[in-house]
Protein backbone atom coordinates (compact mmCIF):
# COMPACT_ATOMS: atom_id res chain seq x y z
CA UNK A 1 0.00 0.00 0.00
CA UNK A 2 2.80 2.41 0.87
CA UNK A 3 4.46 1.65 -2.48
CA UNK A 4 1.21 2.37 -4.31
CA UNK A 5 0.85 5.61 -2.37
CA UNK A 6 4.37 6.72 -3.32
CA UNK A 7 3.74 5.79 -6.95
CA UNK A 8 0.53 7.78 -6.92
CA UNK A 9 2.31 10.78 -5.41
CA UNK A 10 5.00 10.58 -8.11
CA UNK A 11 2.37 10.45 -10.83
CA UNK A 12 0.60 13.46 -9.35
CA UNK A 13 3.87 15.41 -9.15
CA UNK A 14 4.66 14.54 -12.76
CA UNK A 15 1.19 15.54 -13.95
CA UNK A 16 1.48 18.86 -12.09
CA UNK A 17 4.87 19.59 -13.68
CA UNK A 18 3.58 18.72 -17.13
CA UNK A 19 0.63 21.05 -16.60
CA UNK A 20 2.92 23.88 -15.47
CA UNK A 21 5.22 23.37 -18.46
CA UNK A 22 2.31 23.27 -20.89
CA UNK A 23 0.92 26.48 -19.39
CA UNK A 24 4.31 28.18 -19.79
CA UNK A 25 4.63 26.98 -23.39
CA UNK A 26 1.12 28.14 -24.27
CA UNK A 27 1.72 31.59 -22.76
CA UNK A 28 3.75 32.79 -25.75
CA UNK A 29 6.44 34.14 -23.42
CA UNK A 30 10.03 33.03 -23.93
CA UNK A 31 12.86 32.96 -21.42
CA UNK A 32 12.90 32.30 -17.69
CA UNK A 33 11.55 28.75 -17.95
CA UNK A 34 14.77 26.73 -17.84
CA UNK A 35 14.39 25.76 -14.15
CA UNK A 36 10.85 24.53 -14.79
CA UNK A 37 11.89 22.58 -17.88
CA UNK A 38 14.82 21.02 -16.02
CA UNK A 39 12.52 19.95 -13.17
CA UNK A 40 10.25 18.08 -15.57
CA UNK A 41 13.18 16.45 -17.35
CA UNK A 42 14.58 15.28 -13.99
CA UNK A 43 11.20 13.77 -13.16
CA UNK A 44 11.22 11.95 -16.48
CA UNK A 45 14.60 10.45 -15.55
CA UNK A 46 12.87 8.72 -12.64
CA UNK A 47 9.88 7.76 -14.79
CA UNK A 48 11.32 7.23 -18.30
CA UNK A 49 8.26 5.37 -19.56
CA UNK A 50 6.16 8.48 -18.90
CA UNK A 51 8.30 10.79 -21.07
CA UNK A 52 6.26 12.56 -23.73
CA UNK A 53 8.46 13.29 -26.75
CA UNK A 54 6.05 15.89 -28.24
CA UNK A 55 6.08 17.89 -25.00
CA UNK A 56 9.87 17.65 -24.73
CA UNK A 57 10.20 18.84 -28.34
CA UNK A 58 8.04 21.87 -27.54
CA UNK A 59 10.26 22.65 -24.55
CA UNK A 60 13.40 22.45 -26.67
CA UNK A 61 11.83 24.67 -29.30
CA UNK A 62 10.85 27.25 -26.67
CA UNK A 63 14.52 27.47 -25.64
CA UNK A 64 15.70 28.59 -29.08
CA UNK A 65 14.81 32.31 -28.90
CA UNK A 66 17.32 32.59 -26.03
CA UNK A 67 20.22 32.89 -28.46
CA UNK A 68 23.61 32.38 -26.88
CA UNK A 69 22.21 30.93 -23.66
CA UNK A 70 22.56 27.26 -24.76
CA UNK A 71 19.27 26.41 -23.01
CA UNK A 72 18.39 23.84 -25.66
CA UNK A 73 21.70 22.04 -25.14
CA UNK A 74 21.25 22.12 -21.36
CA UNK A 75 17.86 20.42 -21.71
CA UNK A 76 19.08 17.98 -24.34
CA UNK A 77 21.71 16.66 -21.91
CA UNK A 78 18.91 15.43 -19.67
CA UNK A 79 17.06 13.55 -22.40
CA UNK A 80 17.88 9.85 -22.99
CA UNK A 81 19.97 9.42 -26.14
CA UNK A 82 17.47 6.91 -27.51
CA UNK A 83 15.05 9.81 -27.94
CA UNK A 84 17.47 12.12 -29.73
CA UNK A 85 16.44 10.54 -33.03
CA UNK A 86 12.71 10.97 -32.43
CA UNK A 87 11.46 12.96 -35.43
CA UNK A 88 10.19 15.98 -33.50
CA UNK A 89 13.24 16.19 -31.23
CA UNK A 90 15.75 15.73 -34.06
CA UNK A 91 13.98 18.48 -36.02
CA UNK A 92 14.52 20.94 -33.15
CA UNK A 93 18.13 19.84 -32.64
CA UNK A 94 18.81 20.56 -36.32
CA UNK A 95 17.42 24.08 -35.87
CA UNK A 96 19.59 24.58 -32.80
CA UNK A 97 22.63 23.51 -34.82
CA UNK A 98 21.83 26.15 -37.46
CA UNK A 99 21.60 28.80 -34.74
CA UNK A 100 24.83 27.69 -33.08
CA UNK A 101 26.56 28.14 -36.45
CA UNK A 102 24.95 31.54 -36.99
CA UNK A 103 23.25 30.22 -40.13
CA UNK A 104 19.92 31.99 -39.72
CA UNK A 105 18.94 31.44 -43.37
CA UNK A 106 19.28 27.66 -42.89
CA UNK A 107 17.14 27.93 -39.77
CA UNK A 108 14.26 29.40 -41.77
CA UNK A 109 14.77 26.93 -44.61
CA UNK A 110 14.35 24.06 -42.13
CA UNK A 111 11.62 25.73 -40.09
CA UNK A 112 8.55 24.54 -42.08
CA UNK A 113 9.47 20.88 -41.54
CA UNK A 114 10.08 21.45 -37.83
CA UNK A 115 6.88 23.44 -37.50
CA UNK A 116 4.95 20.49 -38.92
CA UNK A 117 6.74 18.01 -36.63
CA UNK A 118 6.37 19.91 -33.34
CA UNK A 119 2.74 20.19 -32.35
CA UNK A 120 0.77 21.96 -31.04
CA UNK A 121 2.50 25.14 -32.26
CA UNK A 122 4.06 27.62 -29.84
CA UNK A 123 2.29 31.01 -29.81
CA UNK A 124 4.29 33.91 -31.26
CA UNK A 125 7.37 31.73 -31.70
CA UNK A 126 8.38 33.21 -35.06
CA UNK A 127 8.01 36.74 -33.69
CA UNK A 128 10.22 35.91 -30.69
CA UNK A 129 12.76 34.17 -32.89
CA UNK A 130 13.05 37.10 -35.29
CA UNK A 131 13.40 39.59 -32.43
CA UNK A 132 16.24 37.56 -30.96
CA UNK A 133 17.94 37.20 -34.34
CA UNK A 134 17.60 40.94 -34.99
CA UNK A 135 19.30 41.70 -31.68
CA UNK A 136 22.10 39.26 -32.53
CA UNK A 137 22.64 40.87 -35.94
CA UNK A 138 22.78 44.33 -34.38
CA UNK A 139 25.57 43.18 -32.06
CA UNK A 140 27.51 41.50 -34.87
CA UNK A 141 27.37 43.88 -37.84
CA UNK A 142 27.74 47.62 -38.32
CA UNK A 143 25.58 47.21 -41.42
CA UNK A 144 24.13 44.38 -43.47
CA UNK A 145 22.77 44.01 -46.97
CA UNK A 146 19.01 44.37 -46.57
CA UNK A 147 18.23 41.49 -48.94
CA UNK A 148 20.60 39.24 -46.97
CA UNK A 149 18.93 40.40 -43.75
CA UNK A 150 15.57 39.33 -45.19
CA UNK A 151 16.90 35.81 -45.77
CA UNK A 152 18.42 35.70 -42.27
CA UNK A 153 15.15 36.84 -40.70
CA UNK A 154 12.94 34.61 -42.81
CA UNK A 155 10.91 37.43 -44.36
CA UNK A 156 9.95 38.21 -47.95
CA UNK A 157 12.00 41.31 -48.75
CA UNK A 158 14.21 44.14 -47.53
CA UNK A 159 11.26 46.29 -46.47
CA UNK A 160 9.93 43.49 -44.25
CA UNK A 161 13.42 42.99 -42.80
CA UNK A 162 13.60 46.71 -41.96
CA UNK A 163 10.30 46.41 -40.08
CA UNK A 164 11.64 43.51 -38.02
CA UNK A 165 14.91 45.32 -37.30
CA UNK A 166 12.86 48.35 -36.28
CA UNK A 167 14.60 50.83 -34.01
CA UNK A 168 17.92 48.96 -34.10
CA UNK A 169 18.99 51.16 -37.01
CA UNK A 170 17.70 52.38 -40.36
CA UNK A 171 17.53 51.37 -44.00
CA UNK A 172 19.96 53.35 -46.16
CA UNK A 173 19.64 52.34 -49.80
CA UNK A 174 20.39 48.63 -50.05
CA UNK A 175 21.96 48.49 -46.58
CA UNK A 176 20.45 48.34 -43.13
CA UNK A 177 22.78 50.35 -40.90
CA UNK A 178 22.69 49.45 -37.23
CA UNK A 179 22.98 52.04 -34.50
CA UNK A 180 26.49 51.99 -32.99
CA UNK A 181 27.06 49.89 -29.90
CA UNK A 182 30.07 48.50 -28.03
CA UNK A 183 30.00 45.31 -30.10
CA UNK A 184 29.36 46.31 -33.70
CA UNK A 185 31.72 49.30 -33.50
CA UNK A 186 34.14 48.54 -30.68
CA UNK A 187 36.20 51.48 -29.54
CA UNK A 188 39.98 51.13 -29.85
CA UNK A 189 41.87 50.99 -26.57
CA UNK A 190 43.20 54.35 -25.43
CA UNK A 191 46.66 55.26 -26.63
CA UNK A 192 49.27 54.84 -23.90
CA UNK A 193 50.40 58.18 -22.55
CA UNK A 194 53.97 59.21 -23.18
CA UNK A 195 56.01 58.82 -20.03
CA UNK A 196 57.55 62.00 -18.75
CA UNK A 197 59.88 62.53 -15.85
CA UNK A 198 56.89 63.86 -13.87
CA UNK A 199 54.87 60.69 -14.61
CA UNK A 200 57.77 58.48 -13.57
CA UNK A 201 58.28 60.43 -10.37
CA UNK A 202 54.58 60.07 -9.54
CA UNK A 203 54.68 56.28 -10.11
CA UNK A 204 57.77 55.96 -7.93
CA UNK A 205 56.12 57.94 -5.11
CA UNK A 206 53.01 55.70 -5.28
Amino acid sequence: NSFCTLLGDDNMALAALEADVTKALDSGKYGGNLVLFAALLREYQFQPAALKAPLVARMLLACLPQLGASECGACLCQIPERLHDAAEIKAVVDLDDALERGDFARFWAQWPATQAAVQPPLPRFEEAMRASMAQSLSLTFASVDAAAAAAMLGVANAAEAAKVLGNLGKLEGSLFVFAPNDFNRPKPPPEPRDLTSANIAQVVRE
